[in-house]
């Protein structure tokens, strides 16, 4: 089989599971990736010349259109309709947003020709009806199958009448193998003179936070909880790794806090090996506002995560964070929750920090990483019934720090 994976651009975060994709032989379907070269918003891509090289040297098969945006939100890419036209591919897989108007015809020709349409996407997250939420289920029922970020997208497509046989949950990742190289190759000694250069005590417990610096990760709260720790006698060094428009805010809120020596605003990074030796440092990772990859990139290194308990405000990775074991949930806007549970979680876990970086590492090594998406993604074209467990062997292998 073959199959086209059509996106508006690739981000650089799906290299790894891009590049496994394009290295696909038979009897596994062989995939092609379309989209547009460039990103949008500040979105970093993976290097266009990649798709100049021979994929058995490390490129990519990789074939570009042109995007028409209109304002910011309607999107027609030039030439995706006609691929539910051609005879090149048995099966397309879309961006699943009906913003994106191309699609939209695209698949309906595709399902009139006879191909198989999946469209990998958040799906339903939120337990809501709306006007926008009807137009989204019209335009799912294009697909005969989905490839979901999470198990709760998947229970809630059902209870809207979608046929369990066709959505597959295929998670989220990073490169974790380049992941697993950075976590073996840094020393305890190399994390604590990071720890030393970044912070007037080094022996605090480091609080950190990795991503874009947006409203909706409310850090903010991140900042109060600190406070609040100081002040309660549990003195903590917070990390903030990453650049966007709160930057400003957040440096003028430590300061009013009197929490300007004990933070660090480490800018944006795009070195991994840098990324994970302040990720193996902290003792948490913490996202008071919805987690998304942070939780990814955390887990990956070991690092529990912290974010707040409504799954109607969250991101599906969310889900890899398991109470007491590879991080913990507080209450919804309570700044006084999140301190508390954080004191909670270093007192309780400061002696097994070991047991806990284990279960981090097994949820990702169960799941989040691009060999198990492959491997579900490949099912999906193939028409193969999904899966109906939505564990893994991860709880088995679980040891409560």
């Amino acid at each position: 089989m073959k199959a086209a994976v059509v996106y508006p651009y690739w981000p650089r975060y799906r290299e790894a599971i891009a590049a496994l994709l394009c290295q696909q032989t038979s009897p596994d379907p062989e995939y092609v990736l379309i989209s547009g070269p460039e990103g949008r918003d500040g979105i970093r891509t993976i290097d266009p010349r990649r798709s100049g090289i021979p994929v058995e040297q490390g490129g990519l098969r990789w074939r570009f259109v042109k995007n028409f945006w209109a304002g910011r939100f309607f999107l027609w890419q030039a030439g995706v309709a006609g691929l539910g036209l051609t005879k090149e591919f048995d099966a397309i897989i879309y961006l699943g947003q009906f913003n994106i108007l191309s699609t939209i015809v695209s698949a309906v020709i595709a399902r009139l020709a006879g191909k198989r349409v999946l469209m990998w996407t958040h799906g339903f997250i939120r337990e809501r009806n709306s006007p926008k939420e009807f137009a989204r289920a019209c335009f799912y029922r294009l697909a005969h199958g989905f490839l979901l970020y999470g198990d709760r997208a998947r229970a809630i497509m059902r209870q809207k009448g979608f046929d369990p046989k066709g959505l597959h949950v295929v998670y989220n990742s990073l490169d974790y193998e380049a992941q697993k190289l950075i976590r073996s190759s840094v020393s305890e000694d190399e994390l604590f003179r990071l720890r030393r250069a970044l912070f007037p005590n080094p022996h605090h417990h480091v609080l950190s936070f990795i991503g874009r610096l947006t409203p909706q990760k409310k850090l903010d709260m991140l900042i109060r909880a600190g406070k609040k720790l100081h002040d309660g006698g549990f003195p903590v060094n917070i990390l903030i790794v990453g650049d966007g428009g709160e930057r400003g805010r957040l440096e003028k809120l430590s300061d009013e806090c009197s929490m300007r020596e004990f933070t660090r605003f480490f800018g944006e990074c795009h070195d991994e090996k840098e990324i994970g030796r302040c990720l193996m440092m902290s003792a948490m990772c913490v996202s008071p506002g919805e987690v998304g990859l942070t939780a990814m990139h955390a887990l990956a290194y070991g690092t529990p995560v912290i974010t707040h308990d409504d799954p109607s405000r969250q991101m599906p990775e969310c889900e890899a964070i398991r109470e007491g074991v590879t991080g913990c949930f507080f209450r919804y806007g309570s700044v006084d929750d999140l301190a508390g549970k954080i004191r909670n979680w270093l007192t309780v876990n400061g002696a097994c920090v070991r047991a806990a970086g284990e279960n981090c590492i097994s949820v990702i090594e169960d799941r989040y990483h691009p060999a198990a998406q492959i491997r579900v993604i490949n099912a999906a074209v193939r028409g193969e019934e999904a899966s109906g467990c939505s564990g893994g062997r991860t709880a088995a292998r679980e040891r409560k720090p």
